[in-house]
């Protein structure tokens, strides 16, 4: 894949002109991170950044990261070419325009460490999922049968946290195949009065995630200069 001409001019121009406030935005298990750019290096089409760590580690050659800056038209889709870990430097190439909501999901949504088992309830029927990721305003949800739910209509699920079961109505606002199983999007509706255990979940969960990257990065920092 190439890089979109006015993209990339747009962004050489940017940091041509010393403009070098330049986050980097990955998300891992639902959870976003940022990184500063700085010190930007131009070779034709491909541009070298130094990488504030240790969420640099999140970076990974072949994979996708996202520029983001208020001086940019909007966010910056970049493949990952090449990543040091010693210098935390990357290389990136194949510069797209993304739309501003890539990098804009204000809700934190957290994915668990394992799968959490969903009763899924509609009407006098009852269904499984698991719970792959949770936010205070929605949840993805795998289920065994796409045909079962289809988009708008409401469902209650009830999921145990570590600290207790949490009811919640919402409605489906997406659905998506994958292999054998069928995600579906959910979005809260109404007030529950089980909303804090998921706010204090989402908040230790997101604390554990963070703590993860940082292992992460320790860990292939030491692996590098051995």
């Amino acid at each position: 894949m190439a890089s979109n001409p006015k993209t990339l001019m747009d962004l050489k121009t940017y940091l041509l002109a010393g403009r070098a406030d330049i986050d980097v935005l990955n998300y891992y298990k639902g959870v976003p991170f940022l990184c500063k750019a700085a010190f930007p290096k131009i070779i034709d089409e491909t541009i070298t950044f130094t990488l504030q760590t240790p969420n640099s580690i999140l970076l990974h050659p072949g994979g996708v990261t996202t520029l983001l800056s208020d001086g940019l038209l909007d966010p910056i889709l970049a493949h990952v070419r090449s990543f040091d870990v010693l210098t935390s430097v990357v290389e990136l190439a194949d510069f797209t325009y993304t739309p501003p909501r890539i990098g804009n999901r204000r809700e934190v949504r957290v994915e668990p460490e394992e799968m959490i088992p969903v009763a899924i309830t509609r009407g006098d029927q009852e269904y499984q999922g698991l719970l792959c990721d949770v936010s205070m305003g929605g949840a993805g949800i795998h289920v065994e049968d796409a045909e079962l739910f289809k988009r708008g209509e409401t469902i209650r699920v009830a999921f145990t946290l570590p600290n207790g079961q949490a009811r919640q109505s919402g409605q489906i606002v997406r659905s998506s195949d994958d292999e054998d199983t069928c995600r579906l999007a959910l979005n809260f509706t109404g007030t529950s009065p089980d909303q804090p255990l998921v706010m204090r979940y989402i908040f230790e969960r997101r604390e554990q995630i963070r703590s993860e990257v940082i292992r992460m990065y320790e860990t292939a920092l030491k692996q590098a200069r051995q």
